[in-house]
């Protein structure tokens, strides 16, 4: 295996983690308004995501920063030509991290309801967003021989793009759903209808979506992709079934299974390529047209190797310690109208 391909994998790992990680934090909080019935809900909702949303979303940074790097080629034709996108993917960022920080310090009943809106606004566009400029990856986009873009915004929305964005969305929502049920052991209500609603629409928009990819793209030509495929689907049907009876932790690891079944889809149908051109398959982008210097890529795999095990431990760490919603103390001190939650992170 060379660094090319190594940094390719690395990268896919990256997504893996963030989408898992933080997309608890994004189903929760496109949830607010639905499972946050009341303000004192509300409060327990932030409250499970408080400590390890921001170091979740390092995780996108990273995988970012990695392909920024590693194959510079592949970073500049991706942020050109879904700048808009990215764009209003970094504006919801800001405004999820505002919302999440302010909502508990607003004095003003207006004051928590426009935090709210960040919270919910800014959790949906990066499941939205990013599913669609992934889809787009793989489905193709026109770049011409120089490796720029050159379709408009308009040319990114196909059949086969909205039933990923829309099934990513879905899929967080049942993700974040069943994460709040475990964290809040009954204190918030009516979770379990929205698993089974978010859930089942998972499955369904999941399945349209392959049948589009398979119409549309040759992703499925590629057997690592097309068993990821199968298998995510197999998975998330299992999730479903287990955790329409209970919640359990075995829920999120088969979660976390359909996710790296996901990504393994994306980055199994795109391997060599990393952006493949609908104008002309010749001016598609590869981890080989794209790639950094070997000496950078090895650099770079040093400093991996030093920092990733800590940044793992650092995590494993973070969930343990506040694997509990609330302690004693917190629970006390929480009045109805979620004053206090800011005490707690």
């Amino acid at each position: 295996m060379n660094l090319n391909i190594l940094w390719f994998l690395l990268i896919a790992v990256l997504y893996c983690g963030y989408f898992f990680l933080d997309g608890m934090d994004l189903g929760v909080g496109m949830l607010f308004p639905v499972l946050g019935k009341k303000d004192k809900d509300k409060a327990l909702m932030l409250r499970a995501i408080g400590p390890t949303w921001g170091a979740s979303e390092v995780w996108l940074l990273t995988a970012g920063g990695a392909t920024f790097a590693a194959f510079p080629g592949w970073y500049a034709s991706m942020f050109s030509g879904f700048y808009p996108a990215l764009f209003l993917l970094l504006l919801g960022l800001i405004a999820r991290g505002i919302g999440v920080e302010y909502w508990g310090k607003a004095a003003t009943a207006a004051g928590k309801k426009l935090a709210s809106v960040c919270i919910t606004v800014g959790s949906l566009l990066p499941p939205l967003l990013l599913a669609c400029a992934l889809a787009n990856i793989v489905q193709g986009i026109p770049i011409d021989a120089s490796q720029n873009y050159t379709g408009t915004l308009f040319t990114l929305f196909t059949p086969f793009t909205l039933a990923a964005a829309l099934g990513s969305v879905a899929f967080f929502l049942y993700h974040g759903a069943v994460f709040t049920d475990l964290k809040a052991k009954g204190d918030i209500t009516g979770t379990m209808p929205v698993i089974k609603a978010t859930g089942l629409a998972a499955i369904v928009l999941a399945a349209a979506a392959a049948v589009f990819a398979l119409l549309q793209t040759d992703v499925f030509t590629k057997p690592v992709a097309a068993v990821a495929a199968v298998a995510g689907i197999v998975l998330l049907i299992v999730s479903y079934l287990v955790t329409i009876k209970k919640p359990t932790r075995l829920s999120m690891i088969l979660n976390a299974l359909v996710i790296a079944c996901g990504i393994g889809t994306v980055f199994g149908g795109l391997f060599p390529n990393v952006m493949i051109s609908s104008t002309d398959p010749a001016n598609s982008l590869t981890i080989y047209n794209t790639a950094s210097t070997p000496y950078t890529l090895t650099i770079m795999l040093t400093v991996t190797i030093s920092v990733l095990p800590i940044v793992l431990l650092y995590t494993i760490w973070s969930h343990w310690s506040f694997r509990k919603l609330r302690d004693d103390k917190s629970s006390e001190n929480q009045g109805d109208n979620g004053e206090r939650e800011e005490a707690v992170y």
